[in-house]
């Protein structure tokens, strides 16, 4: 643990509160002692994670990038324009003020759902600036009320229940 704090101050792969994933941990960091490094979850837990561990670990630092790609999935009705939908939800990614113009936001059809044609809507954001999960929800948010007025339908999947010995009424 000790060599492996040596060689990661060397390395230097995150700093002192950025966000990163470790052996499956997700938070941000805290310090690092001689024989770990603390990482406090989203969720608040402070977590110990052993120096050699971390070495030995791929690390995903999501801060060491400003630019953060954000994405969702969207289902639209099958009777519906996949053009206009795609027109209206990249309109409200250009509207957006937290939405970065480059790299450019994609709204691209991705699967055949039973009841939907699912979009997957990719868009990029400052990191440093703008927290990803609030702006995610806001863009939902904005996606929502853009397709409900362009009377885009959002249908539910489609769900089949089958009584092979009938309904009995009484």
């Amino acid at each position: 643990n000790f060599l492996a704090s040596i060689f990661l101050s060397i390395q230097n792969p995150f700093s002192i509160g950025d966000l990163v994933e470790i052996n499956d941990v997700l938070g941000f960091v805290q310090r690092m002692t001689t024989r770990t490094t603390i990482v406090m979850t989203l969720a608040g837990n402070h977590v110990q994670i052993p120096n050699a561990t971390v070495y030995k670990s791929i690390i995903y630092n999501y801060t060491s990038n400003p630019n953060r790609r954000v994405d969702f999935i969207i289902g639209i009705g099958y009777e519906d324009s996949i053009s206009l939908a795609q027109e209206t939800i990249r309109q409200v990614l250009e509207d957006h003020p937290a939405v970065l113009n480059d790299p450019e936001q994609l709204v691209l059809v991705d699967t055949l759902g039973s009841a939907t044609i699912n979009l997957q809507v990719y868009f990029w954001l400052d990191g440093r600036e703008y927290s990803w999960i609030k702006v995610k929800s806001s863009v939902i948010r904005l996606v929502k009320q853009a397709v409900d007025e362009a009377c885009i339908s959002m249908p539910d999947e489609a769900r089949e229940m089958i009584f092979p010995q009938g309904v009995p009424v009484e």
